[in-house]
């Protein structure tokens, strides 16, 4: 006999195939090898490892160590109450498979979720250490984030096919250098109220055909100290609801202008929301860009560019009430066509200038209405 787990999340629905005991068997740590090694039988009930479907529970395991473990054919590892190291961790291989990390200081260098293609692999977090991190590596993969994970960098659809969920919950908090989301497959992050995701930079819909979307609302907190790219040369897209805060030291939304292919990138501000750009903003720089500022939401940056390159489309929109950009100088229409449309009470507030088609064959538009 066989039966079903299904788990649901946001976007992907993994069906985990649970065995009849003769196939999946209940293996539990009990230490009786003495040396935390994880491929040491004596280290588990009946002096046996755990094979990638089985289901497997480490409470009270201490100083563990493992080069790799792979959790497959609808296999589920309970890492609770674990400190160690496994050097890889892969969930869901060729099949599925699905891990949780709860009261754990679990360290692991190389995090796979979703590994080959045609796989499903869904993880549930409270605490992790990371060096690489991909959920969606050439399959599908989900990680639902409770507590606090640290990565190197962070890769949501990571190979082309993949897809890539992550969702971050109340109070979770994700630190990492480096953050894709849609790399060459397509990514999804959702932050509930209270999240925080920081990051040195932030790509949403790196590659060409990718699509990468982030959305957080609520108190969220989304930064990227160096930069945020929403639509480096795939399609990005932005969605900051309901006091959501993103902060950044510089953003584009709508491709790098040294791309072949620029990619294309919109943000939405709304609900007392706010975009905080230290440095300079483009809208559109080498790709079609569009920014939506409404409902008392705010966006202030150094100098903001819109319609940058030749031939390139960059819109920004202020919706009042009270919607509000502020900064130094606009540039809208450099060498292509640009257009800042105002309606209610949204204000535009500069310090400096703001220049219409300042480059030949550039086109500005302003519109208040």
């Amino acid at each position: 006999m066989r039966t079903t787990k299904t788990i649901l999340t946001p976007a992907i629905v993994i069906v985990l195939a649970l065995a009849a005991p003769a196939l999946s068997a209940t293996v539990n740590w009990d230490g009786g090898g003495g040396d935390g090694d994880w491929a040491n039988p004596l280290n588990w009930t009946d002096d046996a490892v755990p094979a990638p479907g089985d289901v497997v529970s480490t409470d009270g395991a201490a100083g563990v160590t493992a080069r790799s473990v792979a959790v497959d054919a609808g296999g589920e590892y309970h890492l609770r109450d674990f400190t160690g190291t496994l050097a890889v961790l892969a969930v869901g291989v060729e099949g599925s498979g699905w891990a949780e990390v709860v009261n754990a200081a679990l360290n692991c260098p190389i995090l796979q979720v979703g590994l080959f293609e045609g796989s499903g692999g869904a993880m549930t977090v409270q605490s992790l250490q990371a060096g690489t991190a991909s959920v969606g590596a050439s399959g599908l993969g989900f990680l639902q984030l409770d507590g606090q994970m640290v990565s190197a960098t962070g890769t949501l659809g990571l190979f082309h096919r993949s897809s890539g969920d992550m969702l971050v919950t109340q109070f979770g908090q994700w630190t990492c250098d480096d953050l894709i989301v849609g790399s060459y497959g397509n990514g999804n992050l959702t932050m509930e109220p209270g999240a925080r995701v920081t990051a040195q930079t932030a790509i949403v819909g790196f590659a060409e055909g990718t699509i990468g979307s982030v959305s957080l609302s609520n108190g969220a907190r989304l930064e990227a100290a160096d930069a945020l790219v929403v639509g480096y040369s795939g399609t990005g897209s932005l969605d900051v609801a309901n006091a959501g805060q993103v902060a950044c030291g510089m953003a584009v939304i709508g491709g790098m202008w040294e791309l072949m292919e620029p990619g294309s990138g919109s943000a939405t501000v709304s609900g007392n929301s706010s975009l905080s750009v230290a440095g300079d903003l483009f809208v559109g720089e080498s790709g079609a860009g569009g920014l939506t500022v409404s409902g008392r939401s705010w966006v202030g940056f150094n100098d903001v560019y819109v319609g940058f390159m030749p031939g390139v489309q960059g819109d920004v929109t202020l919706d009042g009430p009270i919607s509000t950009i502020v900064g130094t100088n606009a540039f809208v229409g450099g060498y292509g066509r640009g257009s800042v449309t105002m309606t209610g009470t949204s204000e535009l507030n500069l310090t400096g200038r703001c220049y219409l088609g300042y480059q030949p064959g550039g086109e500005g538009v302003l519109a208040m209405g």
